[in-house]
C-alpha cells in the first residue's frame, strides 16, 4: 500500500463500504500487531460504526481460521501478498479483543466528544460537565429558563410578543412554545450557528435603530413608487383606452397600496418588448410618450424590488434579534448549569481546540492516530472536515524516525449526498478531486462496476441522469451526472418501468391501488414479500401506503412509518384520559364531541358540539356515549382505553393504532412507575416523534423513505408519489443587508426579492436554486439505485412540459427516448427491459395477515389484569438489576438502595424487599466467591467476542487469562429460557477459547435458589 492520500468516488452499488473494510484490513495485516491503535475510522451513525466493527472482526476471525474462504482477503492479495496471514490475523484479533477500547471505529460525534473531554479546561468547561444528547430535552430546558427570565426585561417581553403577533398575521402558529422550538432548531443548525453567533457578538448592533431606519426607507420608497404611478396616470390621461390593460392594472394596484404583492417579472418582460400602446393608437409623439412610460415603469419596478427586499429584512428582524438573545442566554445557561449541548460540539472544537498544535492534541488524546479512514464522505459538513484537516495533515506530511508516513482514505459518492439539511456539503468531495488542501495530491479512483443492479436498471439510470444533466444545464449537476457510466456486474437483465396516473383522478386512491396491484404481481412472479420495498419521499406518503396495504391484508414492516399525530382517533383517546385527570377539561370534551359528530355524520355538527359542551362529563358518558362513567374512572389508563374501544365503534377503523397506543401506555407504566409525570403530559411532549411500528415480520414488504433506504438493496422496488418538486421556497438564507449601520449578515426569507435586489443577492438566489435541484436529483438517484431485479416508478401525468419536478423529468425522458408503451390499462405503461420471474421455492410466503378484530388487539379483563401484573414484575426486575449492578461489595448495599429510594425510583416496600434479596445473595456460600475475590470481576460488562458478538452476564469473574465464571439473576419464576440463555453464554465463551468454571442462575423470590448450569445441581 503506497498511497498517503486516497479518494474513492464510488457510485451506488459499487461497494464503498467493502473498499473501506479492505483498506483497513490491509493496514492491519501489513504492519505490526498493534497497528489498530493508530487507526481512526469514522462513520456517521452508530449503526454504521457497529456494523463496520463487526465486519472487520468477522473478517479477521475468518482469515485466522479459513483464509481461503475470505472474499476480502482475495481482494487484498491482488494488491499485496501477506505472508503467514492466518497466524497474523489470529494475533491481531487477540490484541484487539484484549484492547478493545483502542479499536477506534467510531462516529464523528463520538470522536468530537472525546476531543472536548480532553480539552474541557481550554474550553472553559469543568471536568464533570454533563453532555446533553437529546435535542428535545435541551430545548425544553432552554425555553423554560429563557421564558422564566424575561419578566423583568420589558424590551425582550415586547420582542417575543411582536414575534408571536407576526407569526399569527403570517398565518403561522400562535403557540410561542412551538415557534421557539422551531427557532432554536434554526439557531443550532450547523449552517446557521456561526452567523447567529457573530450576530450576537456584534457590540454595535442596535436592532431598534435598524428597524427605525428600515421603516423610514420603506416609507420613502412607497411614496416614490406612488408618485411615479401618479405621473404615469397624468401622462396617459386622455390615452388610457389605447394603453394595454396590464400596465394600468399594475399602476392602479400601486395607488391602492398593494405594493407588497406586486409581481414585476412579467411587467419587465412586456416593457422590454415595448408593449405599451395598442396598434390602434396613432399619434406623432407616440414614441416620445412611450419612452417616458418605459422610464417611469422601470423606475417603479426597481423601487418595488428594493421595497420588497427591505420588507423581507423588516419581516425577519424580530427573528434575528430574538435569536441573538437566545444564543447569548444559551451560552451562559450551559456554563452556569455545567452542561454542553451536543449541537455545540463541532462549533466549540472548530473555534477553540484546533488553535492548538497537532502534537499537543495527540498528547491530550493520549494516542497518536496515524491512519484516517472516513466513510460516506459526501455527508461530511464543512465544520467536521475543517476539524479533521490538521490531524490528518500532520499524519500524512510528518514522518517519525523509522516509520512510514500516515495516510488519509476517503470514500463517498456526491450523487448520494441527501443530508444537506443537517449540514452535509457534497461540494467538499467534488472540490477535493480538483484541489487538495494538503501539500500532496490524492490518489483518485472512480468505481463504476455495479455489483447490485441488473443490466437494464443500470443502463436506464445512466441514460436517465445524463439526459437530465443535458436538459437542466447546471454546472454542479453536470459534475455529478454528465459522465455517469456504470456497468453492471450482475448476470441478470433487470427492468425499469414508469407508470403515469391521470392528474384528474383521486391521486391517493389510484396510487394505492396501483401499488397493491404491483405487490400482488410480484408475489405471483415468485418473489417473497421481504424482497419488495416501497420507497416514498415523505413519512406521510409511507403512512398512506402502509395503511392501505394493511387494510388489504399485506404484511409490512417499517421503523418509521406511522406518526400517531396522523390518527385523530388516537388523540381523542388521549383526550378521554385527560378527562380522568380534569373532569371539566372543555378542550378534551370538544375534541371528543367533534369525533362523535363526524363519525355519526350529523348535519348540524356545530350545534351538536356547542350544545353538549356546556354539559358535564357524566352527561357525555351516560347519555351520549351510553357508557358507565363510574366504571371508566375506576380503571387505569390501559384498562380505560380497552373499555372505550370495546364499547364504542368510534375507533374500529384504527385498531392497529389502538394497539400501539396500548403499547406506549405499557412502556410508560414500566419505565415511569414512580415518576410524578402523568401519561398525558408525557404524550404531549413525545407524540410528534412517536412512530407506530407495523408488523416486523421476517417476510413482509418494507415501506420506508428515500433517506432510510440509502445503503439498502431490494430485489423489487416500487416508487410511488415520484412527482416531488425539485425546488422549494419555505426556508431562509443569510445575506448582506446593505444597511449602513450593520456589517453582519441577516437571516431572511428565500424569495424573489433576493433575485432582483442586487448582483450579490441574485447570486445567492441562483446558487441556492442550483443546490436544491442537485439535492433533489440526488434523492432521485438514491431511490432509483436500490433495486436488483425490478424498479417501478409511479407518478402523476403533467399536461405540459415541466423540468421542475421528478414526474416532469420522467415524462420528458419517456417521450424523447420513445419507450415501449403498454396499454394504458396495464400496471406498467413505459417499460425498459424485461421482467424475470423468480423460481418460487417452498419458503415463499404468500400468507396474508387477517384484519385485526377487537379481540386481536386486546383480550378480556383477565388478560388486562395479567398484563398489569406483568408490567409491575418487569419494572421490579429492571430496578433490581440496575441496583445490584452498582454494588461491588457488601458495604455498598444500603448506600445504593437508599440512593434509589431517595430519588423516588422505588417504594419503601420495594426497598425492604430488594435489601433482603441482595443480602441473601452476599450471604450465600455458593455466591461468596463472586464478591469476595480479588480477581477481576465485573458487573453487567459487555464482553465482545469474535464475529462481532456481544454477551452481557450480570456478573463475570476472570480467574485467569482463559478461565471465567458467570452469574445471572432472575426475579421471576424459573423458566427453561433462563437456562438456555446461560447455556448460550457458555457456548459463546467456549467458542472463543474460554473455559467456564461455573455458570450460576440465581432465583430471587421468597426464597433464594442457585442453579449451577455447568453441573446442574440446584440448591
Amino acid at each position: 500500500m503506497t498511497y498517503r492520500y486516497k479518494i474513492i468516488d464510488a457510485s451506488a452499488g459499487t461497494g464503498k463500504t467493502f473498499s473501506l473494510r479492505k483498506n483497513i484490513l490491509l493496514k492491519l495485516l501489513s504492519n505490526d500487531n498493534f497497528t489498530f491503535k493508530q487507526i481512526l475510522a469514522l462513520t456517521f451513525t452508530n449503526k454504521a460504526s457497529n456494523e463496520m466493527k463487526q465486519a472487520i472482526l468477522f473478517d479477521l476471525f475468518q482469515i485466522s481460521n479459513n483464509p481461503q474462504e475470505s472474499d476480502v482477503l482475495v481482494e487484498i492479495e491482488k494488491e499485496k501478498k501477506i505472508t503467514n496471514v492466518k497466524s497474523k490475523a489470529q494475533k491481531i484479533l487477540k490484541r484487539i479483543l484484549n484492547n478493545f477500547s483502542f479499536f477506534q471505529i467510531s462516529t464523528l460525534d463520538k470522536f468530537n466528544h472525546r476531543l472536548i473531554r480532553c480539552f474541557s479546561t481550554e474550553l472553559g468547561l469543568s471536568n464533570d460537565f454533563e453532555l446533553i444528547v437529546d435535542g428535545d430535552e435541551y430545548t425544553d430546558l432552554l425555553i423554560f429558563e429563557f421564558l422564566d427570565n424575561i419578566n423583568d426585561n420589558e424590551h425582550l417581553l415586547k420582542l417575543i410578543t411582536d414575534y408571536s403577533i407576526n407569526k399569527v398575521l403570517d398565518e403561522k402558529s400562535w403557540d410561542i412554545d412551538y415557534e421557539m422550538r422551531v427557532l432554536i432548531q434554526l439557531i443550532f443548525d450547523e449552517t446557521n450557528y456561526f452567523n447567529f453567533l457573530k450576530l450576537s457578538e456584534e457590540t454595535n448592533l442596535n436592532f431598534p435603530q435598524i428597524k427605525k431606519d428600515l421603516l423610514e426607507i420603506i416609507k420613502n420608497q412607497q411614496e416614490s413608487i406612488q408618485e411615479n404611478a401618479k405621473e404615469y396616470f397624468s401622462l396617459i390621461e386622455d390615452k388610457q383606452e389605447y394603453v394595454f390593460v396590464y400596465l394600468t392594472n399594475f399602476m392602479t394596484s400601486i395607488l391602492d397600496n398593494k405594493i407588497q404583492n406586486l409581481k414585476t417579472d412579467s411587467i419587465s418582460t412586456r416593457i422590454l418588448n415595448n408593449e405599451i400602446f395598442k396598434k390602434t393608437y396613432k399619434h406623432p409623439e407616440k414614441d416620445s410618450i412611450t419612452n417616458k412610460i418605459v422610464e417611469i415603469t422601470e423606475r417603479i419596478i426597481q423601487s418595488v424590488q428594493s421595497y420588497s427586499f427591505f420588507n423581507n429584512i423588516l419581516k425577519n428582524l424580530d427573528l434575528n434579534e430574538l435569536a441573538t438573545e437566545i444564543i447569548k442566554f444559551s451560552n451562559s445557561f450551559q456554563i452556569e448549569s455545567n452542561i454542553l449541548f451536543i449541537s455545540d460540539f463541532n462549533k466549540k472544537i472548530n473555534k477553540e481546540i484546533l488553535k492548538q498544535d497537532t502534537p499537543y492534541i495527540y498528547e491530550k488524546l493520549s494516542v497518536r492516530f496515524k491512519d484516517y479512514f472516513i466513510d460516506e464522505f459526501q455527508d461530511t459538513s464543512k465544520l467536521q472536515w475543517q476539524n479533521l484537516i490538521p490531524l490528518s495533515s500532520h499524519s500524512m506530511t510528518n514522518q517519525e524516525y523509522g516509520e512510514d508516513f500516515g495516510s488519509l482514505f476517503l470514500v463517498g459518492d456526491p450523487k448520494q449526498s441527501i443530508y444537506r439539511w443537517r449540514g452535509a456539503s457534497p461540494e467538499i468531495f467534488n472540490s477535493l478531486k480538483q484541489k487538495s488542501p494538503f501539500f500532496i495530491k490524492p490518489d483518485l479512483t472512480e468505481k463504476t462496476e455495479n455489483f447490485r443492479s441488473g443490466k437494464n436498471i443500470v443502463e436506464f439510470n445512466n441514460k436517465f441522469f445524463k439526459f437530465i444533466s443535458n436538459k437542466i444545464n447546471i454546472a454542479s449537476v453536470d459534475e455529478s451526472f454528465k459522465n455517469l457510466d456504470q456497468v453492471s456486474n450482475k448476470d441478470i437483465e433487470g427492468q425499469t418501468t414508469i407508470t403515469f396516473i391521470d392528474k384528474d383522478t383521486d391521486i391517493d386512491e389510484s396510487t394505492q391501488n396501483l401499488v397493491l396491484s404491483m405487490v400482488l404481481d410480484k408475489i405471483a412472479q415468485g418473489f417473497n414479500l421481504k424482497d419488495i420495498a416501497i420507497i416514498c419521499r415523505t413519512n406521510k406518503q409511507c403512512n398512506k401506503i402502509s395503511s392501505y396495504l394493511v387494510k388489504n391484508n399485506i404484511k409490512i414492516k417499517s421503523d418509521e412509518i406511522s406518526s400517531f399525530t396522523e390518527c385523530n382517533e388516537i388523540e381523542v383517546l388521549v383526550h378521554f384520559l385527560r378527562l380522568k385527570i380534569d373532569n371539566n377539561n372543555k378542550e378534551s370534551q370538544r375534541e371528543i364531541l367533534k369525533l362523535i359528530a363526524f363519525k355519526q355524520n350529523l348535519t348540524d355538527k356545530y350545534s351538536f358540539i356547542n350544545s353538549n359542551l356546556e354539559r358535564d362529563m357524566a352527561y357525555l358518558f351516560n347519555e351520549i356515549l351510553q357508557l358507565d362513567l363510574v366504571k371508566f374512572l375506576s380503571l387505569d389508563n390501559y384498562e380505560s382505553v380497552v373499555y372505550l374501544t370495546q364499547n364504542l365503534k368510534l375507533f374500529d377503523e384504527h385498531l392497529l393504532y389502538v394497539q400501539f397506543l396500548l403499547d406506549e401506555i405499557i412502556g410508560f407504566d414500566i419505565t415511569k412507575s414512580y415518576n410524578k409525570e402523568n401519561f398525558c403530559d408525557y404524550w404531549a411532549k413525545k407524540k410528534d416523534k412517536m412512530k407506530a411500528t407495523f408488523i416486523n415480520d421476517i417476510d413482509a414488504v418494507d415501506v420506508l423513505t428515500i433517506h432510510k433506504a440509502k445503503g439498502m438493496e431490494y430485489e423489487c422496488v416500487i416508487l410511488p408519489y415520484f412527482d416531488f418538486p425539485l425546488k422549494s421556497s419555505n426556508f431562509k438564507v443569510w445575506i448582506d443587508s446593505g444597511l449602513p449601520k450593520t456589517s453582519t449578515k441577516l437571516f431572511v426569507d428565500f424569495n424573489n426579492s433576493l433575485k432582483n435586489f442586487n448582483s450579490e443577492t441574485k447570486l445567492i438566489y441562483e446558487d441556492k436554486n442550483d443546490e436544491m435541484v442537485l439535492d433533489s436529483l440526488n434523492l432521485m438517484y438514491v431511490a432509483l439505485s436500490r433495486a436488483i431485479y425490478q424498479n417501478h416508478v409511479i407518478c402523476t401525468m403533467l399536461k405540459s412540459e415541466n423540468l421542475s419536478s421528478a414526474n416532469g423529468l420522467c415524462d420528458l425522458f419517456c417521450k424523447e427516448k420513445k419507450f415501449d408503451k403498454f396499454d394504458v390499462e396495464s400496471d406498467y405503461q413505459y417499460v425498459w427491459g424485461k421482467s424475470q420471474k423468480k423460481n418460487k421455492n417452498e419458503n415463499t410466503s404468500s400468507e396474508l395477515i387477517q384484519s385485526l378484530g377487537k379481540r386481536d388487539v386486546y383480550d378480556s379483563q383477565i388478560t388486562t389484569r395479567a398484563l398489569n401484573q406483568s408490567k409491575k414484575s418487569t419494572h421490579f426486575g429492571n430496578i433490581f438489576h440496575e441496583i445490584i449492578s452498582k454494588i461491588e461489595n457488601q458495604n455498598q448495599i444500603e448506600v445504593v438502595i437508599n440512593n434509589f429510594f431517595n430519588r423516588g425510583l422505588i417504594s419503601e416496600e420495594d426497598r425492604n424487599k430488594i435489601e433482603r434479596m441482595i443480602k441473601s445473595v452476599f450471604n450465600n456460600k455458593k455466591l461468596k466467591q463472586f464478591f469476595e475475590t480479588k480477581e477481576n470481576s465485573y458487573n453487567e460488562r459487555e464482553i465482545y467476542l469474535l464475529k462481532g458478538e456481544v454477551i452481557k452476564p450480570d456478573r463475570i469473574i476472570f480467574h485467569s487469562k482463559n478461565n471465567v465464571s458467570i452469574l445471572d439473576y432472575k426475579t421471576g419464576k424459573p423458566k427453561i429460557s433462563d437456562v438456555n440463555q446461560i447455556k448460550l453464554y457458555i457456548s459463546k465463551l467456549e467458542q472463543n477459547a474460554y473455559n467456564v468454571n461455573q455458570a450460576l442462575l440465581v432465583y430471587l423470590d421468597e426464597k433464594l435458589s442457585v442453579l449451577d448450569v455447568v453441573n446442574v445441581e440446584p440448591s
